[in-house]
């Protein structure tokens, strides 16, 4: 995402676009569970049918685990939307180099996903309470 952001004006935009491609793969394989649940980071459809399910089990049948994963992924969806408006709007002055966004906020949540990882295997934050 840095190169795609860094060469997007002067590289042919099937080239960025192949690179984009790749990085969306790895993407859509390393964040396919949310809370043990299927879950895609890069379409929203799915995430909308979910919602829409959790929804309805929750008011239909009183289930308050159904309530809780609406709400979180309603708050994925919304997540989504303003991420969307934002870089819409920096796209104004940024142009191309807007990806640079998204890709630190990528490489952020994926060093958390692995850390929290880390620390389940290790038991190492059960083994440390520090409260």
């Amino acid at each position: 995402m840095l190169i795609a952001g860094t060469f997007s004006s002067s590289w042919p935009n099937m080239l960025i676009t192949g690179l984009l491609s790749m990085v969306a793969a790895a993407q859509l394989q390393e964040f396919r569970q949310l809370n043990g649940g299927p879950f895609t980071s890069l379409m929203m459809t799915g995430n909308l049918r979910t919602l829409a399910e959790s929804i309805y089990d929750g008011v239909a049948g009183h289930d308050k685990q159904a309530v809780t994963k609406g709400l979180t992924i309603g708050t994925i969806i919304l997540s989504f939307v303003a991420g969307a408006g934002v870089t819409a709007l920096l796209t104004l002055t940024w142009h191309g180099h807007t990806i640079w966004l998204s890709a630190v906020i990528l490489v952020i949540t994926l060093i958390v996903s692995h850390l929290e990882r880390r620390t389940k295997k290790s038991g190492w934050l059960s083994a440390h309470r520090f409260f």
